[in-house]
């Protein structure tokens, strides 16, 4: 999965040199094809993108991923909807991304949530209980 996001970031910094990207990649594996994780975090990535202000922080360590940018909060009045199909964001395009990320996580018995954090969101994937 690191070697993963490194190309993932290596791609997303050619394309928005005005964002800063910091990563803190551990070594870990995550079950599952690397073509489907590859489109999941691209999707999260490329959200990331269209809200941040200045940085996106990637965090992987052992079964969990975050991925977090400092951009303005998500409405928490229905968090639900947030992964649903068609359901598009101000600045979304489609309304798809978060649908397959939502599909891709629990395909293989991982968890996705979207937190507010006091200066910006945090996508969060992590195996289940």
């Amino acid at each position: 999965m690191k070697e993963l996001i490194e190309h993932i970031v290596f791609q997303l910094t050619a394309m928005h040199s005005q964002i800063e990207i910091i990563t803190d990649l551990q070594d870990s594996s995550f079950k599952g094809k690397d073509d489907y994780w590859r489109i999941c975090i691209e999707n999260i990535i490329e959200n990331a993108a269209r809200y941040v202000h200045h940085e996106i922080k990637i965090i992987l360590k052992d079964q969990y991923l975050e991925i977090f940018n400092d951009g303005e909060p998500i409405d928490n009045s229905n968090p639900e909807s947030l992964f649903q199909p068609y359901e598009i964001g101000h600045k979304g395009q489609f309304g798809l991304g978060l649908s397959i990320v939502y599909k891709t996580v629990t395909m293989y018995g991982y968890k996705v949530e979207a937190v507010n954090r006091v200066n910006g969101v945090s996508f969060i994937i992590q195996k289940k209980d």
